[in-house]
């Protein structure tokens, strides 16, 4: 993390201000973490997928043969990987919870419950063994995992997935089955396939979020979109009951950007405002906003004489993004407000919002658990770049100094200066007493446009397969299932 040439930036997470953390040795068995603030969230980052690049296991003995500074011969070994450094060579090594040599090379050493024995080299199957050096042991003392041999399948398509499962091939599965179409096909063959199944729910709390650019380049555009009054006109005209029956399969409810029921940040008030299905009160607010004059196709005019009119930039694989948005379209029709679907490739959307180029996109949000909120707090406040609906504001935040970032108005600063104190806070309920507080703000400004919650998702287990929970949090901050110790699944 300290070599600049392989971090060229220490992660926020792990500085004060520009000073990164400072690491030292204690004994033989502990290290501490020194900054020059306090640093109230180091655990939650640590407990996270954020803090794989130091748990997920970087071994010093194995590593020091890719690094240049231990390794004068190094660079052949960059040539017989084909690598086109010594430094794409060590990140590849690290073996981080996104690096793709994860599951490519058997010769790294792990302290995980299973070790690579058939690495992926393009093959259809990769294995795991049981490592027989793992340090966990049960309640009763025997050593983990119960499980000796982890095979998974190579798959190219979500269909093959499926059939597998149906036909009970698969022993324990979530990933690339959470979905609510598919989880009625999983649920008509359970017999058939001899498996249960088991809720994966979403950690984010809704299933669209729709974020009209605060801060986007259209200097009319802007002055539309930073009236809370239209974007609250806009709420009130989503059919949201609609959107659930056609979509979800009646299986939601109609919810805003804010925390899941039944954790400690949820708040019934702000999860249902604005959310109930009214034309005449969302013209009402539209009218108090000053866009009162329409055009003779009955489409309201913006302070430039013309007609209002903007795109919302959606993913090309979220097919049910598109086909909300399309009813969205003609809701919005309805009260005066031209808005057309723009569907564009995932990285693509992501470039365009990072640029700060997108006139409004839709994502799925909102931190449904507290810990997420915590975390990634992005559709709240301007957090940072990837705050769709101010991403100037978020870049200002994370660097004022950035020719990007614009400085945001007071309601916004108040809150990253809120989560500022709440980063340098070590106990959970001081934490949680200032993200109330934000949330707080986040109700009255009303900056992002919420649907629907985002429906329970399910996986598939072998009614011989046990010590999977029945529900389990679906998210990459969680890395979902790890925290649910896969080490204790066994088969009887």
């Amino acid at each position: 993390l300290m070599n600049k040439e392989i971090t060229p930036a220490v992660p926020r997470w792990l500085r004060s201000g520009n000073d990164p953390v400072v690491v030292s040795k204690v004994d033989d068995s502990t290290i501490q973490f020194s900054f020059k603030t306090p640093n109230g969230m180091l655990l939650y980052y640590l407990a996270s997928n954020l803090g794989s690049d130091i748990l997920a296991g970087s071994p010093a003995h194995y590593l020091k043969k890719f690094h240049k500074a231990h390794n004068p011969d190094v660079d052949q070994l960059v040539k017989a990987a084909g690598s086109p450094s010594w430094v794409a060579l060590i990140q590849a090594k690290v073996g981080n919870w996104q690096s793709p040599d994860r599951w490519r090379d058997a010769s790294r050493p792990v302290l995980d419950p299973w070790k690579l024995t058939v690495p992926y080299t393009g093959t259809t199957q990769v294995v795991a063994e049981r490592n027989p050096y793992y340090f966990k042991v049960d309640p009763e003392g025997n050593q983990l995992p119960y499980i000796d041999r982890v095979t998974y399948d190579v798959m190219g398509d979500v269909q093959s997935v499926i059939l597998k499962a149906t036909n009970g091939g698969l022993d324990m599965q979530a990933q690339r089955l959470n979905s609510l179409e598919t989880g009625m096909v999983l649920a008509a063959h359970r017999e058939q396939g001899g498996y249960k199944l088991f809720k994966v729910q979403p950690a984010w709390s809704n299933g669209m979020l729709i974020c009209l650019n605060q801060t986007v380049k259209n200097p009319v555009l802007r002055q539309v979109f930073q009236n809370k009054d239209f974007r609250i006109g806009l709420s009130l005209a989503i059919n949201r009951d609609e959107i659930n029956d056609i979509l979800y399969a009646g299986q939601s409810r109609p919810y805003q950007a804010v925390p899941r029921p039944g954790t400690a940040l949820y708040d019934e008030k702000l999860a249902t405002q604005y959310t109930k299905f009214d034309v005449k009160a969302a013209n009402e607010a539209i009218d108090r906003s000053g866009f009162t004059k329409r055009d003779d196709q009955g489409y309201r005019i913006g302070p430039d004489g013309k007609r209002i009119a903007f795109s919302i930039d959606v993913q090309t694989a979220r097919k049910d993004h598109i086909d909300a948005l399309e009813l969205i379209r003609k809701y919005w029709k309805a009260v005066g407000v031209d808005m057309q679907p723009k569907p564009i490739e995932s990285s693509f959307a992501v470039a365009r919002m990072l640029a700060n180029d997108q006139e409004g996109l839709v994502w799925i949000g909102g931190g449904g658990y507290d810990f997420l909120g915590l975390l990634d707090p992005k559709w709240y406040f301007p957090y940072e770049n990837q705050s769709a609906f101010g991403s100037a504001w978020g870049i200002y935040y994370q660097n004022p100094k950035d020719p990007n970032a614009e400085e945001p108005p007071a309601w916004a600063k108040k809150q990253q200066d809120l989560y500022t104190e709440l980063l340098k806070t070590v106990s959970d309920e001081g934490k949680l007493a200032l993200m109330r507080q934000i949330l707080a703000i986040t109700g009255e400004e009303f900056p992002v446009i919420g649907t629907d919650m985002d429906p329970d998702n399910y996986g598939v287990v072998k009614t011989n397969f046990h010590n999977v929970p029945e529900i389990m949090p679906d998210t990459a901050f969680y890395v979902t299932p790890g925290p649910t110790n896969p080490e204790q699944y066994f088969m009887k």
